[in-house]
């Protein structure tokens, strides 16, 4: 017996569940013993990986749940890898060797606002968004690389990773750090993630209740940013230009260091902010050149569509060929949320998020610019606005 609990001790501590019916009787009894896989020479050479006979291995597993510390140094010998090893039913009966689902990554979750509700056919709901997008939960993990969010960045900014299974022990391979710009992995609680923030704000329509089971890491980048001697100088010295675009791929590993999950994306474009410092339209495209970069388009920040046949004071008439990123939304002049449509489009609303304003942006076409709140497009003669706007720049 002092064997079998040294060999019991040198085990790595893997959880496995027996669970056992008593037959017979009128409720279901349920006892669970935690087994531990052992890793040694032994094991791997009486490795199972089909089921179990019944007839008389349920008879001894029965007997042995009355004695589990026999059955944990029986059963070591016979487990080894990530199954689910289970037990032929016999006379209402069941037992099964219960193993924790593999760890998946659901969504890629940024700031889940602006919400846009409507009523439909269905009732009052979310308005309709792209496939890849769910109002409340994030980007769907895609598995392709160069589809999956983000395309953009910009220093401070993060986003987080729901994933579903047995995923609280992963350890992931950052920080990870391609021409200046870093990707790092921390872990959170749900409260702290952005969903909760989603199912909160969004009352009308809650969250399921099995999303608080999930696990939620947090993806944070960092890279070239103006400093303040930068941001308060009308000539300031470059900001350093990352090569895109780049790759990222983060790792999430067992500990034995074995690759479990992977999530990896493509960052095209990369954003510098001028803070606080308002200025007109030529105050903050000088700046934007005097860092080595430029300022953008409306399509590199939003795919809200204009409107062709403006009325007077519209906000985003059609002109000159200026309009939105693709995929566009159906309404006029609003954000539908996709990758590789814009930095809004892609973050949602920033919110003050990393050094930005919940305001409005220049941009390089005509006399438009962007509220970083909503995605939504606005020019000297909307309603509401001045003509001394904050700044961004992009490169490339």
């Amino acid at each position: 017996m002092k064997q079998n609990k040294n060999l019991l001790d040198r085990s790595n501590k893997m959880p496995y569940h027996l669970k056992h019916q008593t037959p017979n009787t009128k409720h279901q009894r349920w006892q669970s013993y935690v087994l531990n896989r052992s890793i040694n020479a032994v094991g791997r050479v009486c490795r199972f990986s089909s089921f179990i006979p019944s007839g008389s291995s349920l008879k001894l597993l029965s007997q042995l749940a009355k004695k589990p510390l026999q059955a944990l140094s029986l059963l070591l010998f016979l487990l080894y890898s990530w199954h689910l090893y289970a037990l032929p039913r016999d006379n209402n009966r069941s037992d099964a060797i219960m193993l924790p689902p593999a760890p998946f990554i659901m969504f890629a979750s940024p700031h889940l606002s602006p919400y846009s509700f409507t009523n439909n056919s269905d009732g009052f709901g979310p308005t309709p968004t792209a496939p890849g997008f769910v109002y409340n939960k994030g980007f769907y993990n895609t598995q392709s690389y160069a589809s999956n969010f983000p395309t953009t960045g910009a220093n401070g900014l993060y986003f987080d990773l729901v994933l579903g299974g047995d995923a609280n022990d992963l350890i992931w391979n950052t920080p990870i750090t391609h021409e200046g710009i870093t990707a790092t992995v921390t872990k959170i609680t749900a409260n702290d993630s952005w969903v909760h923030e989603a199912c909160s704000s969004v009352s009308v329509i809650p969250c399921e209740p099995q999303l608080e089971a999930k696990v939620f890491v947090r993806v944070t980048l960092n890279g070239p940013f103006a400093d303040d001697t930068q941001i308060n100088s009308d000539n300031p010295v470059p900001v350093s230009k990352p090569s895109l675009p780049q790759t990222f791929e983060l790792v999430g590993r067992n500990r034995h260091n074995e690759e479990i999950v992977k999530y990896g994306f493509v960052l095209k474009h990369w954003f510098v902010h001028r803070g606080g410092r308002e200025g007109n339209q030529s105050e903050q495209t000088a700046w934007c050149s005097a860092i080595n970069y430029r300022m953008p388009k409306v399509e590199d920040l939003t795919n809200a569509k204009c409107r062709p046949n403006p009325r007077p004071r519209d906000d985003f008439p059609c002109r000159n060929g200026i309009d939105g990123a693709l995929p566009q939304s159906s309404d006029y002049n609003t954000l539908l949320r996709h990758v590789d449509a814009g930095f809004i489009t892609e973050w949602g609303s920033l919110l003050s998020n990393a050094g930005f304003k919940n305001d409005l942006y220049w941009t390089s076409d005509s006399d438009f610019f962007v509220d970083s709140g909503y995605g939504k497009v606005k020019n000297p003669n909307s309603n509401f606005v001045s003509s001394i706007n904050y700044g961004m720049c992009v490169h490339p």
